[in-house]
Formats: C-alpha cells, sequence, structure tokens
C-alpha cells in the first residue's frame, strides 16, 4: 500500500469560469483564472482537475464510492487491478500493477509525497508483509483528547456506557463548556478506528443542543474507557477470510423517551470490521420484527455497495451477533465478546503506537 499527499498548493490547481475579479493592494482589478484558498469554489474545481487527471491515465470512479479510483489493465494476459483512494489531496494507492510507474507519471503533474503509507487522515496503518496483518489505530489522537480534557490519569472502566456509573473523576466543569467539541472528536475516532464505542457516542450526540447532567456522567464514562483501551487497534488478517459478512440488529423501543427502535450493524472482512454504524430509526416501530426489518434495509444498502449485490441471509444467535453492541448498552463479559469479534486487539504499550506519538 503506498500513501501520496499533494503538494500544499493543492487548490490552486483548479480553474476559475464563472467572472470573479479580485483588487489587489496596488489598486489594480484583475479577473481571476485560477482558484484561491477561501472561494467557496475551491474545492470542487480541484476535484475537477483531479479527476480528469485520472481519467486521461485509465482509471474510472467507481459508482459506490466517488472517493474510490479504479484501473484495470491487462499486461502479458494478466488483468492488474490499480486502487486509488482519494479525501481531497490524501490519497492511498494499492494494487497489483506497477504502483511506483504510476506515481512517477503523476508526480510530473502534481507534487506528491511518496512511500509506505504510515498515517492516513490521522489513522495510524502498520503493515507486516511476513505475517499478512494490518493494524490501524488512533492512540496518538485519543492521547491527545484526554490530556486536552484533563482525563490523562483519570481511572478507567471496562464499558463505555452504564446505568448506575455515579463516578464523577475527571475535567466536570472542562467538559460543561466544551461538549460539543468533544462529542465531535468522539465521534471522528469512533468513525475511524473505535467501533467499540460507537452506540455509546452516538447517545451522546444527541444532546449537543442542550446536554444535561446525565449526557456529562456518560461522557465522562465514554473517555475514562478510552483511558483503558487506549491502546486498541483494528486488526486486518489477509490469510482470514475475505468474505463481505454483513451483521445487522435492533434494539426495539430502545429509546426510552420517544420509543424509536435503535439500529446498528457492522460489516465484517479479513477478520475484522470495515464499516459499522449505530443509528436511531426514524419511525416508531410497532413490534419487533418491523424493527429488525427497518435495520435490515438500512444495513442492506451499505452492505450492497460493498458487496456488489451479493447477499445471503442468515440468523445469527444473540452472542454471535456482533451488531448487538451497536444497538445497546452491554456489561463487561458481553462487551469484551463484542470486542473480540469485532477484530479489536490490545498493542502493547511501547510499540510502534507509542513510538509514532513521541515522534509527535
Amino acid at each position: 500500500m503506498k500513501g501520496s499527499i499533494i503538494d500544499p498548493h493543492t487548490y490552486l490547481h483548479g480553474h476559475i469560469t464563472e467572472p470573479l475579479w479580485i483588487k489587489l493592494p496596488d489598486g489594480s482589478t484583475h479577473r481571476l483564472r485560477k482558484s484561491l484558498y477561501g472561494l467557496k469554489q475551491s474545492g470542487r474545481e480541484w476535484n475537477k482537475v483531479l479527476h480528469a487527471a485520472l481519467v486521461d491515465r485509465g482509471f474510472k470512479r467507481m459508482e459506490e464510492d466517488f472517493g474510490v479510483y479504479r484501473r484495470v489493465r491487462n499486461i502479458g494476459g494478466v488483468d492488474r487491478t490499480t486502487l486509488l483512494a482519494i479525501y481531497v489531496d490524501d490519497g492511498l494507492l494499492a494494487g497489483d500493477d506497477d504502483l511506483e510507474g504510476f506515481l512517477s507519471e503523476f508526480d510530473q503533474q502534481f507534487k506528491l509525497k511518496r512511500g509506505e503509507v504510515e498515517l492516513f487522515l490521522g489513522m495510524k496503518i502498520a503493515t507486516d508483509d511476513a505475517s499478512g496483518i494490518m493494524t490501524i489505530d488512533k492512540c496518538h489522537q485519543i492521547e491527545t483528547i484526554l490530556n486536552n480534557h484533563g482525563f490523562a490519569n483519570t481511572s478507567a472502566v471496562a464499558t463505555p456506557t452504564s446505568d448506575s456509573d455515579q463516578h464523577s473523576d475527571g475535567g466536570t466543569a472542562h467538559l460543561m463548556l466544551n461538549y460539543r467539541q468533544v462529542v465531535g472528536e468522539l465521534l471522528w475516532v469512533s468513525g475511524c478506528t473505535s467501533p467499540d464505542i460507537s452506540y455509546a457516542v452516538t447517545q451522546l450526540s444527541r444532546h449537543c443542543a442542550d446536554p444535561k447532567p446525565e449526557p456529562f456522567r456518560q461522557m465522562r464514562r465514554v473517555l475514562r474507557y478510552l483511558r483503558g483501551t487506549i491502546n486498541r487497534r483494528l486488526e486486518y488478517n489477509r490469510h482470514l477470510a475475505i468474505d463481505v459478512t454483513l451483521y445487522c440488529d435492533s434494539d426495539h423501543a430502545g429509546e426510552k423517551s420517544g420509543r424509536r427502535s435503535i439500529s446498528g450493524h457492522t460489516v465484517i472482512m479479513a477478520g475484522s470490521a470495515i464499516t459499522w454504524a449505530s443509528k436511531r430509526q426514524v419511525s416508531v416501530a410497532t413490534s419487533s420484527v418491523q424493527a429488525e426489518y427497518q435495520a435490515l434495509s438500512a444495513a442492506a444498502g451499505e452492505t450492497l455497495t460493498v458487496s456488489n449485490g451479493i447477499i445471503e441471509l442468515r440468523w445469527i444467535g444473540t452472542k454471535e451477533m456482533v451488531a448487538d453492541g451497536f444497538t445497546k448498552g452491554l456489561s463487561r463479559v458481553p462487551h469484551e465478546s463484542f470486542v473480540r469479534m469485532l477484530g479489536m486487539v490490545d498493542a502493547p504499550r511501547q510499540g510502534a503506537c507509542w513510538k509514532g506519538l513521541r515522534e509527535q
């Protein structure tokens, strides 16, 4: 897997087609031909330039995800594939084609930083070719969050949710002033590498407009949970089955106030989760069957994107249902089983994660 970061003048590659005038310090007025940072259309114009450059080199944008491009070339009777994932100006490149050749060609038009990827969108990626294992974590950002909000030395807890926890350890006054900020940080962490806190953080996000004491208490617990699991990461093994498996579940009338159900799903591939979600259903389900079907409908749409439409439905027992942890808070033993089924493992504290933290 290769990483490429476009030069720091990314937006300047875009072209401005509509009349747009600027006044320079010397008083002269000029029509703008290139996009500038700060313009609303700069991001879109840059994407047009990038898209055209990739299409010219034989790439096709995938209908399932406009941020992913794919190129297949027949070389010596063998199909060679290149995949490129783009997020603004950050890219991940993988495949069995000549990746270095593509990067060298692309570097003539855009300035690239090349090499094995280590950080992508704040996620630390480590690969071991000998064992075939790849791990992803955000321990360095979790450490920063805990330090910024006064939870670096707080006591840890075994689960991110609890109905009986009355512990007030940590920066309570600070959290009251920064509730939305902390929720935003936790949402980013849970969406990238921490599916084990997805349900808890989703519940916190519902109170951003007017947080009450109970959400503050639950937020403190999530931070204390992260304190104890800071070195936890997702681990993928290429020697395990690469079949796409969807787990979907619902908690009928799980919302105590409005009686709406909670849906949860995750997709497991190569031994670990690749996508997940915990959401409150948009309407009240009159039965558990209706709640299950509404959850399945929402999850199937995402799985179609991943599996290209190949789906087989099976019944899964509660103990084997990975998605159960996305619909409700779990006690310690079920939560630990939930974490294992997600493919999350604990890294040594003196491993690459902490080395990267010290270097930053």
